[in-house]
């Protein structure tokens, strides 16, 4: 199964309140049950989270990591839910994060 993260469910692995689960979740990316699929925008924000909340993402063996970028058609999409009013302008980030995944092929 392929499942998209962003940064806060990867920094959940150090939240008292989710760190069971990011954890759990994160053991079967690296033990390859599951596919991480990261966006660029996930990445770009890892560069400004603290070291240990990177490091996590670098435990994942390549082979278990799929990569989206935030081409055209997502940020189309993503600059249509704020002016369809779907989402604040305040949540622009967020869509960014939505629109990715709304656009992969399966």
């Amino acid at each position: 199964m392929r499942i998209y993260v962003d940064t806060s469910v990867i920094g959940g692995c150090f939240d008292e309140e989710f760190s069971e689960w990011s954890n759990k979740l994160f053991d079967n990316f690296k033990n390859g049950k599951n596919t991480i699929v990261i966006s660029d925008t996930t990445l770009e924000e890892l560069q400004n989270a603290p070291l240990r909340v990177s490091e996590v993402l670098e435990k994942v063996p390549n082979e278990f990591k799929e990569f989206i970028i935030l081409n055209e058609e997502a940020l189309n999409l993503s600059e249509k839910y704020i002016a369809e009013n779907i989402v604040s302008k305040i949540f622009l980030l967020d869509t960014r994060h939505i629109a990715p995944g709304n656009c992969l092929q399966s």
